[in-house]
């Protein structure tokens, strides 16, 4: 299954493969190991399942390379600045159902970025509560 997965993502572009390919493949090794334990039909299910959204993954990833404006695979835009302490929370929530959202859906580029712009904000959202000797509500 992991041999099959590698050859699979050799479909995908350079840049998919180079910053996800490893995970995706280590996460199939392990869920297809799981499915395995089930039973020969559960694992057949698994694997059909995988190599399809595999396949879809790679048709919708050159899509999106395709036609992409401000280059592909670069973070979205967050442009929009937080203003206070519940303010970067709210964001900060947003980002984590974004992220999980984005792994549920094997978009592994957007998970990253998604992420990426997580631990920025709670960095501000530290620096912002020590500045100020703030504490955190919840």
């Amino acid at each position: 299954m992991r041999q099959t997965s590698m050859t699979i993502l050799w479909l995908y572009p350079a840049e998919y493969r180079e910053a996800f390919g490893p995970e995706i493949v280590d996460t199939i090794a392990q869920r297809a190991g799981e499915a395995c334990l089930q039973g020969l039909a559960a694992y057949a299910a698994f694997a059909a399942g995988e190599f399809a959204g595999l396949l879809l993954g790679a048709l919708r990833e050159w899509t999106t390379k395709w036609t992409a404006r401000d280059g592909y695979m670069s973070p979205p835009d967050f442009a929009v600045e937080a203003a206070d302490v519940p303010d970067l929370q709210r964001r900060i929530q947003q980002l984590i159902r974004g992220m999980e959202f984005a792994i549920a859906n094997h978009d592994f580029p957007k998970a990253r970025l998604y992420s990426d712009r997580e631990r920025i904000m709670r960095a501000r959202l530290d620096r912002l509560l020590s500045a100020g000797n703030l504490y955190q509500s919840r």
